[in-house]
């Protein structure tokens, strides 16, 4: 694949979510973001998002979760069904815990409809980064630690575990930020 040649129709893409192993499956979908391989123009989906478009304060929204991430979840949807075959470049985003699969069932938990799938071809950094270099690449957290090794920024980085705690606390710029900066160091490696 000439992924190069087309560098528009190739997509980093990240999301954040509650905790996966909390009791509620599949895990609540927080904010999605991701952008071209092209540019940095860096788009993104949240529950924070949805919640300023209908004017509801920051307490209101624990109390509406499930409307604003089917609305989140729908528009992030409709977005990607109009992009032209996309390739999607991901940190483990590999299984239904975690990954495509987990916001496709999300979704479908949420609204009942079983025919959204996030089109396009699928290619797993993490995945390769082991073929290529051996399962002990670097040390867990993963991506952490191979941003370190290469003096990649982790500014306002927090692992999806502080994500989630984030959440909790109502602290949705740190979980945006996050994922944003998850994607600059995708980006960068």
């Amino acid at each position: 694949i000439k992924l190069w040649n087309k560098p528009k129709n190739v997509w980093i893409i990240h999301y954040a979510s509650t905790n996966i192993n909390d009791p509620i499956y599949p895990a609540r979908i927080t904010c999605l973001a991701f952008r071209p391989l092209s540019d940095t123009s860096t788009k993104s989906f949240s529950i924070f998002d949805e919640a300023q478009k209908i004017h509801l304060e920051i307490e209101e929204i624990p109390q509406n979760l499930d409307l604003l991430e089917r609305n989140m979840l729908s528009h992030f949807f409709e977005y990607v069904q109009n992009l032209h075959h996309p390739t999607w470049f991901h940190w483990n985003m590999r299984d239904a815990q975690y990954g495509f699969d987990a916001i496709e069932k999300r979704y479908q938990y949420l609204t009942d409809k079983t025919n959204q799938h996030v089109p396009g071809k699928r290619i797993d950094i993490a995945g390769a980064f082991k073929k290529i270099y051996g399962s002990n690449y670097a040390d867990h957290p993963r991506l952490q630690s191979v941003c370190k090794l290469n003096d990649i920024s982790l500014l306002c980085f927090v692992t999806g575990k502080e994500e989630a705690q984030a959440f909790q606390n109502c602290e949705y710029n740190k979980i945006q930020n996050s994922l944003f900066r998850k994607i600059n160091c995708i980006h960068s490696l």
